[in-house]
């Protein structure tokens, strides 16, 4: 079952990458933590750690190494560049 698990969302997160969608870093104010964002519309909104792409494609293939649960609904998954 955890294999099933796995290999669903490596194909996904692969799916996306292929998919060349564009991404973009947004500016929130300094009342905001002057945090920077990263966006994958429609995906995942997260603070920024550094370096960006100008799409998924330029990431290429993922490859997960590991998969552990967070609680009920959440899962902290730990990604490989293939």
């Amino acid at each position: 079952m955890e294999r099933l698990v796995k290999d669903a969302i490596e194909g996904r997160l692969n799916e996306l990458v292929r998919s060349g969608t564009a991404t973009r870093a947004q500016w929130i104010t300094d009342a905001e933590l002057d945090a920077r964002l990263f966006e994958i519309p429609g995906i995942d909104l997260q603070a920024c750690g550094g370096t960006h792409v100008a799409n998924t494609a330029e990431i290429g293939l993922l490859k997960i190494i590991k998969i552990r649960s967070q609680g009920k609904r959440n899962k902290r998954v730990t990604l490989e560049l293939a």
